[in-house]
């Protein structure tokens, strides 16, 4: 089970490193230039298409994501040794949830009513109403020493319970392993160079099941043979302007049980000197809110 696990990760990671097929000085090159700047604004949307993605269609064309990420000093992001950001989950053109980190303090708004904006969803108007009459509109402050103090306790408490650390040095060596395997294989892909600048690739499923299996395999040996009746494709795509990421892209097309379904996912890259500072006004949350809050979630 843990091996098809790792395997589901390296297919998250496909989209971080997008796509190249080209030399490892292009593609680092490539990367490099997501923190070269002292900001960075990301966003993402997901689409679906074919007759099994019916029911995900209204959810996915409805919800985007942004973030924005600050080094305050001015400097790249990639000497930062502490971040400002923004991220925040739209439905439509309205925010729904709005995370921003100043200064290491961590802001909280939630606006429920932007809900409405998608008409298939199984909540009540007055559950919606009850939400957005208890968080719309308002900020809600963790301050860093409220969060770092919470933290201290969490770790002292996995410790006293002999818990395995969240990652340990193994695991963080095994996602390496990983990557630098889906790096090699999207390098050695044949791709084609894109016209407005950039690089794409399509391969066959199986071609990428075949090449990272051994990896996987060699991390978590059971003796389970590489499967081989692996139906569908993948694209990835990476835009460039010169030698700056711009975007990217992955899509899965695979047969499903009324022909062929796609999934995707796209994400935009820019850098325009944005900013990122605190909400005014924010209430303040105690050690006791937090806690509360926290142990609801788990």
């Amino acid at each position: 089970m843990r091996k098809f696990w790792m395997f589901g990760g390296v297919v998250a990671a496909s989209l971080g490193l997008a796509a190249c097929g080209t030399s490892p000085a292009t593609l680092n090159s490539a990367v490099s230039s997501l923190s070269s700047s002292p900001d960075a604004e990301i966003s993402i949307s997901a689409s679906a298409s074919g007759p099994d993605t019916a029911q995900a269609q209204p959810y996915l064309s409805a919800i985007s994501l942004d973030a924005t990420f600050v080094n305050p000093t001015g400097a790249a992001l990639s000497t930062a040794t502490s971040l400002n950001s923004e991220v925040t989950v739209n439905i439509h053109n309205t925010a729904l949830l709005d995370l921003r980190t100043v200064g290491g303090n961590l802001y909280v708004l939630i606006n429920a009513s932007a809900l409405h904006g998608i008409a298939s969803l199984p909540i009540s108007a007055n559950d919606l109403s009850a939400a957005d009459a208890l968080f719309g509109g308002r900020w809600f402050e963790f301050p860093k020493s409220l969060l770092n103090s919470y933290l201290r306790s969490e770790r002292a408490k996995l410790k006293a319970e002999g818990a395995t650390p969240p990652a340990t040095a193994k695991e963080v060596q095994e996602e390496q392993t990983i990557m630098a395997a889906l790096t090699k294989f999207v390098e050695n892909t044949p791709a084609t160079t894109l016209a407005s600048g950039g690089f794409s690739e399509t391969a066959s499923l199986q071609a990428f099941v075949n090449a990272l299996w051994p990896t996987v395999e060699g991390l978590d040996p059971s003796g389970a043979a590489t499967p081989t009746d692996v139906k569908g494709s993948y694209t990835l795509t990476l835009s460039t302007s010169g030698s700056t990421v711009t975007g990217g892209s992955i899509s899965i097309t695979a047969p499903g049980s009324g022909g062929n379904d796609t999934v995707g996912l796209q994400a935009s890259v820019a850098h325009n000197g944005a900013t990122v500072v605190a909400p005014s006004n924010a209430t303040v949350l105690s050690e006791s809110v937090l806690k509360g809050l926290l142990n609801e979630a788990k």
